[in-house]
């Protein structure tokens, strides 16, 4: 419980923090010189696990045998998602993706808004939402203005289908811990989250269409 509440606050304090008049700097500004990440303080609190004596003798609260358990192919899964998402930020993918969706102009609102939403929502079974959504959303805002539509029109749809990946395990955490307990097959996954994804898409481009934006 100590490590895992010290583990939170280093998390939270890591950066800088302004509550009205309170100004925190955060301690990454002064240790490692930035380079201290939360991934890197993930990994300090993890071997402090291997170093601190548990309550049974001769034990510490983590032992290898214990890491040797955990799945590590669906981490590297997941990880992947982040990997793929931030490779299509550097390369440039993201603003040429921007260019090529401007054809959206001759067409319908609805179609505009069901075509993003099947995109997104693809997008999102490869990589983590955050990082979907972080790639998408400045790309729509700029088609939104070349198109001349309300962002929201854009945006909002977007930012539901970065959530509705259901289809694969990479795509978020619950369909990776799914997968990972062995119950449920890659094919049955992608079956019903077919299904999801399909329904989701109809609601979102509904909702969209009712909802006044101006």
């Amino acid at each position: 419980m100590t490590v895992f509440t010290l583990t939170a606050l280093l998390w939270m304090t890591r950066g800088e923090i302004e509550i009205g008049s309170f100004h925190f700097s955060g301690w990454g500004k002064y240790i490692g010189q930035g380079y201290f990440k939360d991934s890197t303080v993930a990994i300090l609190m993890s071997v402090l696990l291997f170093v601190i004596p548990s309550r049974e003798k001769d034990r510490f609260l983590l032992h290898w045998e214990d890491v040797k358990k955990l799945p590590l192919h669906i981490i590297l899964l997941f990880g992947g998602g982040f990997s793929l998402a931030k490779g299509i930020e550097i390369s440039g993918l993201g603003d040429y993706m921007a260019l090529q969706l401007q054809f959206f102009s001759d067409y319908p609102v609805w179609i505009i808004i069901m075509m993003l939403a099947v995109i997104v929502t693809l997008l999102s079974e490869l990589a983590s939402n955050v990082a979907t959504i972080t790639l998408m959303l400045p790309i729509l805002a700029a088609l939104a203005k070349a198109i001349h539509i309300h962002p929201l029109m854009l945006m909002l749809p977007a930012t539901f289908a970065a959530s509705f990946g259901f289809m694969l395990a990479i795509a978020t955490a619950p369909n990776t811990i799914v997968y990972a307990t062995g119950y449920v097959p890659s094919k049955k996954l992608m079956h019903a989250g077919l299904l999801l994804n399909l329904a989701a898409i109809i609601l979102i481009t509904v909702f969209i269409l009712i909802y006044n934006f101006q």
